[in-house]
């Protein structure tokens, strides 16, 4: 069975390189569904390097895809748990899922996709599950495990079984700001050797080893210092 795909995200510049390369690379996306309802802390969580985080991903995916817009057949709800989410994908006949930053993927949602839909987890799964994993590595000076885990959706957050789950290289003209560019590559180079296994009924899945720790979204006093932080450790690679 050939993968016919669906990507469950937001509209952000990441996610739009992320839907634009795949297209370029042939892999078989048949619709993009945007979740429009946004993380709302308890706490402050910023202004936080957002503006900086922005100007360089616009600069380097445009050199590698155009983000201004969206080569994909798009959809968007509220709620990406919508009943009508269901629908469009039985009626597409939707067979491989990929999350992609949506917020919690209910029963209804993993069920329909029958033990193929995976998440995208900009960390590694198996020490920080949740939100802001690479800033909780460096806050806790574990650089090494500043990466990401594709993994099975199940019930509970980031624990279903993994594809792959690797580091990305540092680099010691590397800043804090530039880090969510280099994880989405990653990221992108892993999924597609996932749906490339998939396509040779070669899945490659393992049950984690443990569970890591859950964190949610950084405070933003816990985020003061981590940039001179991570700056003086990767200048010494």
């Amino acid at each position: 069975m050939k993968p016919k795909i669906v990507l469950l995200s937001s509209d952000t510049l990441h996610h739009r390189f992320f839907i634009n390369k795949m297209l370029e690379d042939n892999l078989p996306l048949d619709l993009a569904i945007f979740e429009e309802k946004k993380h709302v802390s308890k706490f402050l969580t910023g202004p936080y390097l957002e503006e900086e985080e922005a100007e360089f991903e616009k600069m380097k995916f445009n050199e590698i895809t155009n983000i201004h817009s969206i080569n994909s057949e798009t959809k968007s709800f509220f709620d990406i748990n919508d009943e009508k989410v269901l629908d469009i994908l039985a009626k597409r006949q939707i067979n491989y899922g990929i999350v992609f930053g949506t917020g919690l993927i209910k029963n209804s949602l993993i069920e329909y996709f029958n033990g193929n839909l995976i998440n995208i987890h900009r960390g590694i799964a198996e020490e920080y599950r949740g939100l802001d994993s690479d800033l909780w590595s460096i806050y806790h000076n574990d650089f090494e495990n500043i990466g990401v885990t594709i993994h099975k959706v199940d019930p509970d957050l980031d624990t279903g079984d993994i594809s792959y789950s690797q580091g990305i290289v540092l680099a010691n003209d590397m800043k804090i700001f530039q880090l969510r560019y280099h994880t989405t590559l990653l990221a992108y180079d892993l999924v597609k050797q996932t749906i490339s296994d998939f396509n040779n009924k070669t899945p490659q899945f393992r049950k984690q080893n443990k569970i890591g720790r859950y964190y949610s979204s950084m405070p933003i006093e816990l985020k003061i210092g981590l940039a001179e932080k991570f700056e003086n450790y990767v200048q010494r690679i």
